[in-house]
């Protein structure tokens, strides 16, 4: 896992004998930041995040002066927060602890007022009721989102006079190996941004419907991918293309025709001749031409809608039906379009649309939150960057899983991340 903006799923509960003491908080894998005098002379220490509890197993105390301690516990996989130093004067600053009255966490907002004098100088603190169980809990800085302090004390435990924290310019004194170096972050992984996928290396998921459209292949019909537009039907096209070889019973050479390109009849059939590398010929003559050619073909179909256009007839999709009849038609369709295609193509004259009759419909939809999950885990491998559960979140209830909003937005995320990862 790594660094987070989502800083509250990083805050932990430390009990002393299984009774609350005070907050910390993730600040590397395995590792929680706290106040000394949370834990100091305490022997039976652990920590209680995301509802479990975890073992305490070393306690790292380099300077009694300064009221920070750092944990190593026993825990799994987690998120941890940002360290910056930058604060300016009357920013607001949020924190989150375990008060007595409200064990189970509780937020709480202040004011930054400024810094004490000395060399050990702390955050002043006002506008907010500082109490006990709030001790070692990250003070985050609304602007940044990262944390600049560590909270030490109150100014009165009754009233909301704020208190004093630890400022992070002195966990790096203590803890230098907690100030993150500066590295170059990768490039956004999370391309392309539009347009269909080519590379077999950058399709994801869809494992499911593959398996679908070779079945139905493979039992001698053919398949009209359905689905909303830029829902991936021209990335699946080309997937399809390339698992066609090692999934289809009986080979068949994949030729993709995307039909936005083309203007009338005669367009479409010179660049399907040209496509399958047989003599141009004319619409009477196809047939031949494909018996010559003594090959048999995966015609892959995109954006299909167009042949429903004036300049386009009939004649073609009751050819494209004529061809790709029986077990050894030289053709075997998959179609793409974004309703079906009876909708599609109202020029039957009340008869089934030759391509409706013989196309079985596979439907894409949008990525189940798994596979969105997994997507994003896969992306940010190569990279130190790690999105949140929240951040999952979000992004499900911005996209509805719709994979190309999904991919735009990851690509705003991870630039976000990658700026606040930058000095």
């Amino acid at each position: 896992m790594g660094q987070t903006l989502d800083w509250e799923i990083c805050v932990v509960r430390i009990d002393v004998d299984e009774e609350p003491n005070g907050t910390g908080f993730f600040v590397a894998q395995g590792v929680a930041l706290t106040c000394r005098h949370v834990i100091e002379n305490e022997t039976d220490l652990s920590i209680i995040w995301q509802g479990d509890r975890h073992t305490v197993t070393q306690v790292q105390i380099p300077n009694k002066d300064v009221d920070l301690a750092l944990l190593s516990v026993n825990s799994p996989n987690h998120d941890w927060v940002f360290l910056d130093d930058d604060v300016t004067d009357f920013e607001q600053l949020k924190t989150f602890g375990f008060p007595k009255n409200y064990p189970q966490g509780d937020p709480l907002t202040l004011e930054f007022e400024g810094f004490t004098g000395g060399s050990l100088s702390l955050i002043k603190l006002k506008d907010g009721q500082v109490e006990p169980g709030y001790s070692g809990a990250p003070l985050v800085n609304a602007r940044t989102k990262k944390v600049c302090g560590v909270v030490k004390s109150t100014r009165d435990e009754d009233y909301a006079l704020g208190g004093r924290a630890v400022p992070v310019s002195l966990v790096w004194r203590l803890f230098p190996e907690l100030k993150p170096t500066i590295l170059e972050i990768p490039k956004n992984p999370f391309l392309p941004r539009s347009g269909r996928i080519d590379l077999p290396d950058q399709f994801f998921g869809r494992e499911k419907e593959l398996r679908s459209v070779f079945e139905i292949l493979n039992s001698g019909s053919s398949v009209a991918i359905i689905g909303e537009r830029q829902v991936g039907k021209s990335s699946f096209l080309k997937a399809i293309a390339h698992h066609s070889k090692s999934q289809l019973n009986q080979y068949r050479r994949p030729v993709y025709l995307d039909c936005q390109s083309l203007i009338d009849n005669a367009d479409f059939y010179e660049e399907l001749c040209l496509l399958m590398d047989i003599e141009n010929t004319k619409a009477s003559n196809l047939k031949r031409a494909l018996r010559r050619s003594k090959q048999s073909f995966l015609l892959l179909l995109d954006d299909v809608e167009m042949l429903a256009e004036e300049n386009f007839s009939f004649q073609i999709r009751s050819q494209l039906r004529a061809l790709s009849l029986g077990h050894d038609a030289p053709f075997k369709l998959v179609v793409a379009a974004s309703v079906n295609l009876d909708e599609l193509f109202p020029d039957a004259r009340g008869r089934v649309s030759p391509l409706q009759n013989i196309c079985i419909n596979e439907f894409l939809a949008g990525w189940e939150e798994k596979y969105v999950k997994h997507f994003v885990d896969k992306r940010l491998a190569a990279t130190p960057i790690r999105f949140s559960e929240r951040d999952i979140i979000e992004i499900l209830l911005q996209t509805q899983g719709h994979p190309q909003k999904v991919m735009e937005a990851c690509y705003q995320l991870y630039n976000r991340y990658k700026e606040d990862c930058l000095p």
